[in-house]
């Protein structure tokens, strides 16, 4: 007997009226390892492209051991291995069957993965914080994945919302689908274009193995339910009455497939009678490609199958879909939208910033009394600070902030999104040391002077220079310069703020003393003496002096004398100034006693003038010299002349009258003859103011006047 070199399957038909049974069994097996056909499919994981799933399709197989052509290996029947790098590599499954068989089979596995800009509709966004954003894809494939998941709100869906926190670029990858190379996928064309082993049926006879295209099923078998289609709800689709026998083919086609390529095949599969489900299994060139699907309970749901094939050596494929439910009850479905076609990973990113409403005003920060500081929001492309007080400017980034006491100032910043956020910071502000020290001060050199100061909130205190100072680190130090300083007392805080003053202590030797102007009097007058500049006096010598301690005493010196003043001020300068006062001698001029002439005659004066040195009479009429003490007077009346003497600035002044008389006619007594011892009076003229003189004198009682007494003997 021969016997086939393969498994074969036989099919007998037996047709019972309008009832046509499919039964099929492997007839004949081989038992050499010959008969054991390995193969692997794969399936890339769509959201890491690196990480690719083998699994043997040889359900006989009972161990593998896997070479994924990248120094690494594996075994198992299924097994996942992620690449380090996006490349092709030949990966090698040597599979164990039973009685010791093995077989081996290399594919050239591609892991790629493509940019596509136009599988993302939306655009990059700009968005505030809390909002969100619809994304739209044109992915309509079969698996998908967007990256990452931060803010996506559901991760199964091809055009999610997504409201991320912070920007983030999300990723969508997805397995790209080339032209689908099954023909008449939706059954638009009916039954062409696809075998079966099932009977195309238009009427059917309620018969097993039966099949047609319609866009109703109930409307082809009253029994069914009347399902619409996967395509568009009102296309064809292909509806299946289950067949009970074994290995039954219900579609299969042949498509032209470009050796080591990942194809990606789909259909779609749903009850329209949910009594016992369909279990469909799908192979490719007699190779099973995945578990076994059921159609499910639930009449008119669709449910997608999905599996890779990579075609290895292969230029052609078979799809076969069989029907492994052999129960004749129930075991009702359709079958749409049949796809075989290349597939590889793409993505498209898009970046959806969030505009940072988290306005940062910067840490707060400590400042003395009287500095700034330099505020420094970020986050923002606008800003408005609030309180303004103390503001170099409140509408911008950056402000200086000098407030005169501690402040919390408010910015909020608005994004070019018209995102806006607020924040604060803190400006305190430390005081300054207080420093009084007096001011400015004069002393005398020798003369030490305490610096009045007291300070308050310093702990440290500097005073420079340190040059003439007893402490330099105290307020109040006693001060001994040589010569006019200006010393500054810086006093530091224990906060570190600072505070600076100064003080002149301006040294004197001497201090500056004036006297009034020298002067002159006349012996036996006073003037009186001034001095300023100073706060205490003392006049030398004493002698002439009112009061020699005071600033203005009068002065009565006999002779010239020089006076010597010294001031001394408050603080102990001494100054000195000199006033002379010239003492001149007062004129004296002597002129005797008036003086009488007759008329026609002349009279020299007799005039002695000392301490003169300028003399002059008035009037000069009638003398000889008006400039000399003893002129010659000749008036030609009665004068009294005045006589000026002058010795600098004294003068004197004396009288004299010279009377002037008109000649007399003198009448005496006539001559008389009288006796012996007799006393007579002899009278003449008298003349007023006129000088007599009788002689002989013997025996008058006084010849010098008008009536004498005579006493003759």
């Amino acid at each position: 007997m021969c016997f086939p070199s393969l498994a074969v399957r036989y099919i007998l038909k037996i047709f019972t009226g309008l009832i046509l049974f499919f039964y099929a069994a492997n007839a004949f097996s081989q038992t050499s390892c010959d008969q054991y056909v390995s193969s692997y499919t794969i399936s890339q994981d769509v959201c890491n492209p690196k990480l690719v799933h083998f699994k043997n399709v040889n359900p006989s197989a009972t161990s593998a051991n896997w070479n994924f052509g990248d120094g690494s290996t594996a075994t198992g029947l299924e097994v996942s291995h992620e690449f380090s790098s996006m490349d092709e590599y030949d990966v090698k499954m040597i599979v164990e069957y039973p009685g010791g068989c093995t077989r081996e089979i290399v594919k050239k596995i591609p892991v790629h993965i493509t940019l596509d800009e136009s599988l993302i509709t939306t655009s990059d966004q700009t968005i505030c914080p809390g909002q969100q954003v619809q994304l739209n894809s044109q992915s309509n494939n079969l698996k998908f994945c967007w990256l990452p998941a931060d803010g996506l709100t559901d991760l199964t869906n091809r055009d999610p919302i997504v409201k991320p926190s912070v920007t983030t670029t999300y990723r969508l990858q997805h397995q790209l689908l080339g032209e689908n190379l099954v023909k008449n996928p939706g059954f638009e064309n009916g039954v062409a274009d696809f075998f079966s082993e099932y009977e195309a049926k238009e009427i059917t006879n309620f018969g097993e193995a039966q099949y047609w295209v319609t866009t109703n099923p109930q409307a082809w078998h009253s029994g069914f339910k009347p399902c619409v289609d996967h395509t568009s709800g009102t296309g064809n689709m292909m509806v299946v009455n289950g067949s009970p026998g074994i290995n039954v083919v219900v579609w299969s086609q042949k498509v032209n497939v470009v050796p080591n390529t990942i194809y990606s095949f789909s259909l779609w599969i749903t009850s329209v009678n949910p009594a016992e489900p369909a279990k469909l299994r799908f192979q490719i060139n007699g190779n099973v490609l995945n578990q076994e699907v059921n159609a499910g309970n639930n009449a008119c749901q669709w449910i997608q199958v999905y599996a890779l094939w990579n075609s290895g050596t292969s230029t052609e494929a078979e799809i076969t879909v069989i029907n492994d439910n052999i129960i004749a009850s129930g075991n009702d479905y359709a079958l749409d939208d049949i796809s075989f076609s290349t597939q590889s990973i793409s993505y498209d990113d898009i970046t959806i910033t969030v505009s940072p409403d988290a306005i940062i005003a910067g840490e707060d920060v400590t400042i003395c009394e009287g500095a700034s500081a330099q505020l420094n929001a970020t986050g923002g492309t606008t800003y408005s600070w609030s309180p303004s007080e103390g503001l170099s400017n409140p509408n911008i980034g950056n402000p200086e902030a000098s407030p005169l006491t501690t402040a919390t100032y408010s910015v909020t910043g608005t994004t070019d999104a018209g995102c806006s956020g607020t924040d604060e910071v803190t400006v305190t502000v430390n005081p300054k040391p207080i420093i009084d020290i007096g001011g400015n001060v004069d002393i005398c050199i020798n003369n030490p002077y305490q610096v009045p100061g007291t300070v308050q909130g310093a702990s440290v205190l500097s005073w420079s220079p340190v040059a003439g100072l007893s402490d330099p680190a105290i307020a109040n130090p006693i001060a001994s310069p040589t010569a006019t300083t200006e010393y500054n007392l810086t006093a530091t805080s224990d906060k570190g703020c600072v505070s600076e003053k100064s003080i002149i202590v301006n040294v004197a030797t001497s201090i500056d003393v004036t006297a009034s102007s020298n002067v002159t009097i006349c012996e036996g007058t006073s003037t009186e003496l001034t001095a300023s500049g100073a706060a205490k006096y003392s006049w030398s010598p004493g002698d002439g002096l009112s009061d020699p301690n005071i600033a203005n005493p009068i002065a009565s010196p006999t002779t010239t004398t020089t006076y010597t003043v010294t001031g001394t001020s408050d603080l102990g300068c001494t100054g000195t100034a000199e006033v002379t006062v010239t003492v001149d001698a007062v004129p004296v001029i002597s002129l005797g006693e008036d003086a009488a002439y007759c008329e026609g005659g002349s009279y020299q004066i007799p005039g002695v003038a000392t301490n003169a040195t300028s003399i002059s009479w008035s009037p000069a009429t009638g003398l000889s010299d008006a400039t000399i003490a003893n002129p010659i007077a000749s008036p030609t009346a009665t004068t009294t002349y005045t006589v000026t003497v002058t010795n600098g600035q004294c003068t004197a002044k004396e009288e004299i009258t010279i009377n002037v008389a008109e000649a007399l006619q003198i009448k005496t007594i006539d001559d008389l003859t009288i006796c012996g011892d007799t006393t007579l009076e002899l009278t003449t003229t008298s003349v007023a103011g006129g000088k007599y003189e009788w002689s002989p004198a013997t025996g008058l009682s006084d010849p010098t006047t008008a009536s004498p007494m005579a006493t003759l003997a």
